[in-house]
């Protein structure tokens, strides 16, 4: 075939060359470099536009725009494990089977009194996305910095004491002990109340976020499965961004 700059070294060390146009290569391509990356420009060389770089036991495979900004980026584990992280296909649709979500409940709903502040039982998942929920401390810890869009959609009843003067925070947001959210809440006497608390956090990896109520004293009975109302009280997050 035709001569060209050397552009690889065999493993024993010889110059293999290929043609700059017109040749094709089958089998492995090992390439060495201080850099660790194998890098696809323009013609004219002057553009970046998709790198292959394996670095600290990561593989990064990421596209570029014509302004050098990063494009579309993939992410697998080193040691062979090169399962799926994110998928863009034909029609534009991207997935991303990995991202962190996960909804919750309560089996067992509390009936809170008095002016305590309780953190609420979520002990059973419909999902968890990442494993990131702990169904014995109740509480979701972000496996990433990030933002996360978080919801609370909560069914209590509200027995005879319950006033029009008074009020009670139904389920407040708070990350790693501090109270980030309120819920202010007037209920009805002898009713179900339906409710909901939504919030974006800014969370760093390793905070925790849990939900915690006081009934301020009136008297809160949750809604969920040990009442064959299953789910009726659901907390869910997920990653945004």
């Amino acid at each position: 075939m035709g001569r060209s700059k050397d552009i690889a070294t065999s493993a024993k060390g010889d110059a293999d060359y290929v043609n700059v146009s017109g040749d094709t290569m089958t089998g492995d391509l090992t390439i060495s470099s201080t850099a660790g990356q194998l890098k696809l420009t323009d013609t004219d060389g002057t553009e970046q536009n998709t790198t292959i770089k394996q670095s600290g036991g990561n593989l990064f495979i990421q596209a570029r725009d014509n302004t050098n900004n990063s494009g579309i980026v993939f992410a697998g584990n080193g040691g062979g494990n090169y399962s799926e992280h994110m998928r863009i296909n034909g029609s534009g649709i991207v997935t991303m089977p990995k991202q962190p979500v996960f909804m919750v409940i309560m089996t067992s709903a509390p009936t809170l009194t008095g002016t305590s502040t309780t953190t609420l039982p979520w002990n059973s998942e419909i999902l968890d996305i990442g494993s990131n929920f702990n169904t014995s401390n109740y509480r979701f810890t972000a496996p990433a910095n990030g933002l996360y869009y978080m919801h609370l959609h909560l069914e209590f009843h509200s027995d005879s004491s319950w006033t029009s003067s008074t009020w009670s925070y139904i389920g407040d947001y708070y990350v790693n002990g501090t109270q980030k959210t309120g819920a202010d809440f007037w209920g009805h006497s002898s009713k179900y109340n339906l409710a909901s608390n939504a919030a974006i956090l800014e969370l760093n990896a390793n905070d925790y976020v849990d939900v915690r109520a006081r009934p301020n004293n009136n008297t809160l009975r949750y809604s969920g499965d040990s009442a064959g109302a299953f789910g009726n009280s659901r907390w869910f997050g997920y990653l945004i961004g």
